[in-house]
């Protein structure tokens, strides 16, 4: 283990960059795996706790100002 590799993953946690996603930063040519997965991954613990987080404002306002589709990793965020 390097100090370089090192470095690295704690950078990344404490980014608070989910484990699958510290693929994206190869060790080497051949580091890079599924974005697909790491995405979905990301969506299913990140993207998914946020938007719960943020629809309670709805009831705040009472009106629906935060309006958000459902994660849906097929689409790749739009771009696939």
């Amino acid at each position: 283990m390097s100090i370089k590799s090192v470095m690295r993953d704690d950078l990344l946690a404490s980014l608070r960059i989910p484990r699958s996603r510290w693929e994206w930063v190869p060790q080497n040519a051949g580091g890079f795996r599924s974005i697909r997965d790491a995405y979905a991954a990301q969506g299913e613990t990140e993207l998914a706790a946020l938007q719960a987080r943020m629809l309670p404002v709805n009831d705040c306002v009472g009106d629906d100002v935060i309006q958000l589709a459902p994660f849906d990793p097929k689409t790749l965020g739009g771009i696939a």
